[in-house]
């Protein structure tokens, strides 16, 4: 292996890591929301709270860092979110009342949006081949952090340790990554493929050139898209345990078992992408098959199918809504329009946050209506089908 290759190697590493510690701490307050609430001497709502301004952190940055990732360089945005990370996991521990938590909370949001402006980006840039894959491996690496988890927790409430342990594990890690992994990167000048895509000439600036040649309809169908993508499977997740106990008529114990397997199709899904994004297929051909294949596994779950049926349907619903799709949405944007692929990510996924900003003020109207809910996750999955074909034709016309 060459030099440059082990480098390149090394950084991807460095930044499939710092997701599986994302991966983990979007969830470790709401894994540890007794404890949290001890320790603040308040309620489960407040901590509720305080787990909703990490969806306020994100949204606020995300697209002001991902613009400024196009000109201040990756390795910057990077090392911002593992920093502000590091002072969310130590600061959580510290925070002596709930205010603290939703400030600490925000702060984890705000490293959220400032590792994605900073890793997508990068990750195209190191491999711009396989772009499509390496993208859709940060969804892989975030569900492995999601998995450890609950594992960390069980053991240290099996072992009666201190709750603040899995915390200090998550921080340490960061640490050791960004030594062993990622200081020679921060150490490296930036690179040509950092710059936007279409670059200008000499005497025409950047953002010139990327407005005159704009297909701002295929912007449009990019940024609905990322909408879509992140609510159907928001819609989803947020509902089906309780779907499955109110109107499907299941024990708690089996409805909550669905969340496993829509967990299960969406892991192995991500390694299937790796696979065919690797030999064959390119990431705008899978996008239109996947929306067909979720908005078709949603139609037992309406119908209230036999349990038999309802299994296979919720691994196929996270098979194609949740396995990577919204990674290949992002990489056919960051392709294809003259943007930088900063800015592409910060618009991309400003989207798929006001998803989760909006859909919950729409159906928290339907909260005794849960199969209304689903209803509105169906028609979610059917206009990302016609979105979905909206962006097939306009690239097939512009090819």
């Amino acid at each position: 292996m060459s030099t440059a290759k082990t480098h390149r190697t090394r950084i991807a590493i460095g930044l499939y890591t710092n997701y599986i510690v994302h991966g983990a701490g979007v969830l470790i307050l709401a894994q540890s929301m007794t404890s949290l609430a001890a320790q603040w001497h308040t309620t489960a709502a407040a901590v509720g709270a305080v787990i909703a301004a990490m969806g306020i952190g994100r949204l606020v940055v995300l697209l002001l860092s991902g613009w400024l990732s196009d000109r201040w360089g990756r390795q910057f945005f990077v090392g911002l979110g593992m920093v502000s990370y590091l002072l969310f996991f130590l600061g959580i521990l510290w925070s002596p009342t709930a205010a603290w938590g939703f400030a600490f909370s925000f702060l984890a949001g705000c490293a959220n949006s400032f590792l994605d402006a900073g890793t997508y980006p990068a990750i195209m840039d190191i491999y711009p081949e396989q772009a499509g894959a390496a993208n859709v491996l940060i969804k892989g690496a975030m569900s492995a952090g999601q998995f450890i988890l609950p594992l960390l927790v069980g053991w240290t409430i099996t072992s009666h340790a201190w709750f603040g342990l899995n915390y200090a594990f998550l921080a340490a890690i960061l640490i050791i990554n960004a030594v062993i992994f990622l200081t020679p990167w921060w150490g490296a000048k930036r690179t040509k493929p950092q710059q936007p895509q279409s670059a200008p000439t000499k005497n025409e600036p950047a953002a010139a050139v990327s407005f005159a040649t704009m297909p701002w309809l295929l912007l449009g169908l990019f940024i609905v898209y990322g909408f879509l993508s992140q609510g159907v499977f928001w819609v989803f997740t947020q509902n089906i345990t309780q779907y499955g106990i109110q109107i499907l008529h299941l024990t708690p114990s089996t409805s909550g078992s669905l969340l496993s397997w829509y967990s299960t199709g969406s892991f192995i899904c991500v390694l299937v992408n790796v696979f065919i994004l690797s030999r064959r297929f390119t990431p705008p051909q899978l996008l239109v098959p996947f929306t067909i294949g979720g908005t078709l596994s949603l139609i037992p779950i309406l119908s209230q199918a036999p349990t038999t049926m309802l299994f296979p349907s919720v691994f196929l619903i996270g098979f194609c809504m949740a396995g990577g799709v919204m990674q290949l949405g992002l990489t056919v944007m960051g392709e294809t329009l003259p943007l930088g692929k900063g800015i592409a990510t910060g618009l991309y996924y400003s989207a798929g946050a006001t998803a989760q900003f909006i859909l919950p003020l729409i159906t928290a109207q339907w909260s005794q209506q849960l199969t209304t809910v689903m209803w509105f996750d169906l028609a979610i999955a059917i206009a990302g089908v016609l979105v979905t074909t909206g962006i097939t034709l306009r690239l097939n016309r512009l090819a």
